[in-house]
């Protein structure tokens, strides 16, 4: 399994701690390899991780991986679409609809190394 896969299955099983850990591990690799999918991926495992804790952040980290997603023309799988729009709407639910636009928007913004910095943050 990758780290990817077991940084999903933590966070299915509610171990975000775990989850995050295993997400930015494979964030650092991702990014240093230029791998622009496996980024996109782990912000938005990430955006996941976070948004019960973290709504800020996630919300941020969600706009910056749909950013990736969208101009590179990589493709979410069904299961990672359907965890996407929870997350949207738990953000928007806890920020309200305007704020969680502003972080998404702001993190849509960030040039990448920005976002991975901010994704490896605490």
């Amino acid at each position: 399994m990758t780290l990817v896969t077991l940084g999903f299955a933590s966070l299915s099983a509610g171990a975000g701690d775990d989850a995050v850990a295993r997400l930015q591990q494979a964030l650092r690799i991702f990014h240093r390899r230029a791998d622009l999918f496996g980024v996109a991926r782990c912000l938005e495992g990430l955006a996941a991780a976070l948004a019960a804790t973290d709504t800020e952040r996630a919300a941020l980290l969600a706009g910056a991986a749909g950013r990736l997603f969208e101009e590179h023309a990589l493709v979410m799988c069904a299961p990672k679409q359907a965890l996407h729009a929870h997350v949207l709407a738990q953000l928007e639910r806890r920020l309200g609809r305007r704020a969680a636009a502003e972080h998404q928007a702001q993190g849509r913004s960030l040039p990448l190394r920005h976002a991975v910095a901010e994704s490896l943050a605490r």
